[in-house]
């Protein structure tokens, strides 16, 4: 029965994602470090909208920032007109290296980018032009998918061979990991589960090495604002973010 078998393959990919402990940890504490010396953490996009499960989130680390961006060009030709010779760039490696130089992003803040087939240009691009400006990058991304996948990245690399840290989302070929009757193809994608659980391993990560600090070296973090309570505390926490920064 399908109940039976997503609950036992989510089982056994969170059993899989304990290998990234010793990762994450060099992660976090690199993050730790980056935060007290005023330095930011930042997330581009994960998976299908991951991201914004660690921003601005109830018990979650205030200094998280997002980078995302977004530009149209209206420029619209015929066919016979396109892909001419004499192109200047490829369009988005120029636009994603103006998106991170135009952004509030500095060196030695810190980048978390994805790509589960590693091949996308974006998160590659991204990666790359942010190590270009002494920033750190931890990539998300499964092995097994992008040793099978030719990167579309003109320098031929895979997002694993451009970052920091490398979690690995233990993913299948494919993601879909489920086998349905009726179907040829496994369906039901598990890489949403494994950038939520890493993800969250690598923030509590963190959050439980700065809980040894002193009170006012803490950092800012989030509680719900539907709690008792909850609203006077958040705006507490920004008060600190924006006073200190993190």
């Amino acid at each position: 029965m399908f109940f039976d078998d997503y609950q036992a393959k989510v089982a056994e990919q969170l059993a899989k994602l304990q290998a990234n402990r010793p990762v994450i940890d060099l992660a976090a504490k690199a993050i730790a470090d980056a935060m007290q010396t005023g330095h930011y953490v930042f997330c581009s996009a994960i998976g299908h909208g991951m991201q914004g499960d660690f921003y601005n989130r109830a018990g979650g680390l205030g200094n998280v920032r997002l980078f995302a961006w977004e530009l149209n060009l209206n420029n619209a030709m015929p066919t016979c007109g396109q892909n001419r010779p004499g192109a200047r760039a490829n369009n988005e490696i120029a636009l994603t290296r103006a998106a991170v130089n135009a952004s509030n992003m500095r060196e030695g803040d810190i980048i978390i980018t994805c790509s589960v087939s590693g091949h996308n240009v974006r998160p590659i691009e991204t990666a790359l032009a942010c190590r270009a400006i002494g920033m750190k990058v931890i990539a998300m991304t499964s092995m097994e998918y992008a040793k099978q996948t030719p990167s579309s990245h003109p320098s031929g690399k895979s997002l694993y061979q451009c970052a920091d840290w490398v979690i690995d989302l233990m993913t299948p070929y494919g993601d879909a990991g489920i086998a349905i009757n009726g179907y040829e193809n496994n369906l039901v994608p598990m890489s949403g589960i494994s950038e939520d659980i890493t993800g969250w391993m690598l923030w509590g990560r963190v959050m439980e090495l700065m809980g040894t600090l002193p009170d006012d070296k803490k950092p800012a973090v989030f509680l719900s604002v539907n709690r008792e309570g909850g609203r006077e505390a958040y705006n507490r926490a920004h008060e600190l973010l924006n006073k200190r920064g993190y």
